[in-house]
């Protein structure tokens, strides 16, 4: 889909992917045979760390040039988030999205042992660093 080659992560943009072009998403990041699993665990993480805020929705599809990718939903709704150490953040569905997404390229990781997985996950922390919302983006996965 993108093409990762020769940039910078801490100066990699992200992009919304067009609706045309959706179908193509999560097969081509998460792989065919995990796809469901990614999405799902998107969504999980997304209930799970917001304490039940988080009950359903649309979520975009956003490329980052660096080879990387996330998920994050639709509006301009704040999500109070609590990762399991305790650590407690408001922040945009972006940010959100961004959190929910590394969790799940770490459980991902984890589970399957795909490299392409941790370099992911090190890419989006990478694009992360300049979010405005980073403080708390870091505060929520350290």
């Amino acid at each position: 889909m993108s093409d990762s080659h020769a940039v910078n992560p801490y100066t990699a943009t992200a992009t919304l992917v067009d609706d045309d072009k959706r179908l193509d998403f999560l097969p081509f990041y998460f792989g065919v045979k995990m796809m469901i699993v990614g999405e799902a665990y998107v969504y999980q993480f997304m209930r799970d760390l917001s304490e039940g805020q988080y009950t359903g929705g649309y979520w975009n599809y956003y490329e980052v040039s660096s080879g990387t990718f996330y998920l994050a939903l639709k509006g301009d709704e704040r999500f109070t988030l609590t990762s399991p150490s305790g650590q407690t953040e408001t922040m945009s569905a972006d940010a959100a999205g961004i959190v929910c997404t590394l969790y799940t390229l770490g459980r991902l990781a984890a589970l399957v042992g795909k490299e392409e997985f941790v370099d992911m996950y090190h890419l989006l922390i990478a694009y992360s660093s300049n979010h405005p919302e980073s403080t708390a983006i870091r505060a929520l996965i350290d």
